[in-house]
């Protein structure tokens, strides 16, 4: 029994040393030495589960052993043939690690039109189908007829709310635009970036060639960059965009507090949508 205990020892050790020096994998028959060996950590004797040993001159104490008589954890890492000692790396990770492509859970409408400077303006309708809140990475390229790219933007929205939408817009300053192309990424949002969506009621109104919006936060706390962003329709087709900041002087939207603005455009328009984007 003692010589299987001895084995896993010297693998664990070869294992430890590699770290800083080198490494050797296979099994080979060896001649250890027992001696009754005692390990003093500050003065106190420890109880170890498996006895040290010596071989070919060198002293193998148990790691594990060691490393919990000095207060660290001592961790396996049988995929990559690793004991860690204290703190795991944060870089570390399992290649059995189940990970989410949020991605696959959005959807996306798009649109574009010319605005009266016959400037290319291209539209996403993204939609977070998760049960996540989520930050939301869009890179886009507009491309001629012969399939060159002739413009590229990127847009992030750091918190969208399970069920909830945004609009994201991209103006480009090119009028030979035929296609769009574009990739999306979507991960967890940081726990500094919080949606406050939820906390305004948002009522909208058509007013001629305008829309009359008012928000009113109906939380318990500010809300921070109230955006009511809108794209409009004509007889089904896209034909201009805008937004507004519901917010005070310190670019807030305080609980129980209303603001009304208004989203102008040129043209008359029969329909549209819209999106708000809030943070805490």
């Amino acid at each position: 029994m003692k010589n299987f205990f001895a084995l896993l020892i010297i693998g664990v050790m070869t294992i430890s040393s590699s770290i800083l020096a080198f490494a050797k994998t296979g099994t080979q028959n060896t001649t250890i030495t027992y001696n009754n060996i005692k390990i003093v950590v500050d003065g106190k004797e420890v109880n170890y589960n498996t006895e040290p040993f010596i071989y070919d001159g060198t002293t193998y104490l148990p790691v594990r052993d060691i490393g919990e008589a000095i207060g660290k954890d001592v961790n396996w890492d049988g995929n990559n043939n690793t004991v860690y000692i204290g703190d795991m790396p944060n870089t570390q990770t399992s290649p059995n690690l189940n990970t989410t492509d949020y991605s696959k859970q959005l959807s996306v409408g798009e649109w574009f039109y010319k605005d009266i400077l016959d400037n290319t303006w291209y539209v996403q309708q993204i939609t977070n189908n998760s049960n996540e809140t989520l930050e939301i990475n869009a890179n886009v390229t507009a491309k001629d007829s012969n399939g060159n790219v002739i413009g590229a933007k990127t847009g992030t929205e750091y918190a969208v709310d399970s069920g909830k939408s945004v609009l994201m817009k991209y103006l480009f300053d090119s009028n030979n635009i035929k296609t769009f192309d574009y990739s999306i990424t979507a991960k967890k949002s940081n726990n500094w970036s919080k949606s406050a969506v939820d906390d305004i009621k948002t009522d909208i109104k058509k007013s001629e060639n305008k829309l009359i919006v008012t928000c009113t936060n109906v939380g318990t706390e500010p809300a921070r960059f109230v955006e009511v962003t809108a794209l409009f329709f004509k007889n089904g087709t896209a034909i201009d965009s805008g937004f507004t900041y519901c917010v005070d002087s310190e670019s807030e939207l305080k609980a129980g507090n209303t603001i009304v603005k208004e989203i102008n455009i040129y043209d008359d328009f029969d329909d549209y949508i819209f999106a708000v984007t809030a943070r805490r």
